[in-house]
Order: structure tokens, then sequence, then C-alpha cells
């Protein structure tokens, strides 16, 4: 069920707009800082296994988590960016995944 509100979804083709300054300024320069700090955090956990702070498996375990989601994060971002279709969330157990979803489906579908 897509929510139906009063004004339309951002539209790129309108350039004068807040919301393509937005969508394509604000918030990729906001996601490259956070994947720039997901970044520090992995060379931070790399220098923690080397000087022993912690086991090289749980380290490995938290850099190969740590650069999946840099890597959902960058996907999102291209995605943005060049203004093509945001893949799906998966389920996760968390709530709204398939509301979300639908959401973005009615977007693609309009």
């Amino acid at each position: 069920m897509a929510i139906q509100l009063d004004y339309p979804p951002y539209d790129l083709t309108h350039n004068k707009e807040f919301s393509y300054d937005t969508v394509l300024r604000r918030w990729p320069s906001t996601l490259a800082g956070v994947i720039d700090e997901l970044n520090q955090q992995c060379q931070g956990i790399s220098l923690l296994v080397k000087e022993g702070s912690i086991s090289k498996e749980v380290g490995d375990v938290k850099i190969e988590e740590t650069s999946s989601i840099m890597n959902k994060i960058s996907l999102f971002k291209h995605e943005m960016t060049q203004n093509e279709p945001f893949h799906p969330i998966p389920n996760d157990g968390e709530l709204h995944s398939d509301i979300y979803n639908q959401e973005l489906k009615a977007l693609t579908e309009s």
C-alpha cells in the first residue's frame, strides 16, 4: 500500500529545486563521510589485531561486516547520484522493510 502524499516525490529533472541539490550533493556528501569513517574503523580494527588487543578471527569478522556495510552504502550512493532505482532492502527481521520495498516499487512504476 503506497502512501499518498499531497506532493510528488523529488524529481531530478527540476534542477532548480531544493530536492535536486539535496539528492545530488548533500546526501552523497554525507554518505561519503560515513564511508570514510567506516574505512577508518577498519584500519583501527587492523591495528588492534596487529597489537594483539583482539584476536585475528574477531578482527576479520568485524572488518568483513564493516566492508559489507560500506559496499551497501556505496551502492546506495551510486543509485542516488545516477537516478537509478534503489535496490530493495532485505527482510532482516526489522519492522517495515516490506512497506519500504512496496514504496520503492511504487516509485519505479510511476
